[in-house]
């Protein structure tokens, strides 16, 4: 199977927004590992100009600061989760701290 593509992605989002309330629809991204993708920062980002509300659940190793960052700006207010939480091992360990410190204070 393939991933599938950000035009394929944007695409699908269009057809739910016209088809439902944007602003009442919670998107969950997961993966295997979201943060893989390369264009995740213009997925949700295109999610949340829709009005969706875009959030991932992460095991929380490639969210850096500037990652988180990217990701706030991108969308106003990111919630990443990582698999065992804001205050546990992979956010303080492998989740750099900051990063979810950052991306905590918008929840």
């Amino acid at each position: 199977f393939a991933e599938l593509s950000t035009e394929q992605v944007k695409g699908i989002a269009r057809t739910i927004a016209e088809d439902f309330d944007a602003r009442r629809i919670f998107v969950a991204i997961t993966g295997g590992e979201p943060l893989l993708r390369e264009d995740l920062v213009e997925v949700t980002g295109f999610l949340r100009s829709l009005g969706m509300s875009p959030s991932m659940v992460t095991n929380g190793t490639l969210l850096d600061a500037d990652a988180a960052r990217r990701l706030v700006d991108a969308t106003g207010c990111f919630h990443p989760t990582p698999v065992d939480g804001l205050d546990g091992f992979f956010a303080a360990r492998l989740c750099h701290g900051a990063a979810c410190r950052l991306s905590g204070q918008c929840l």
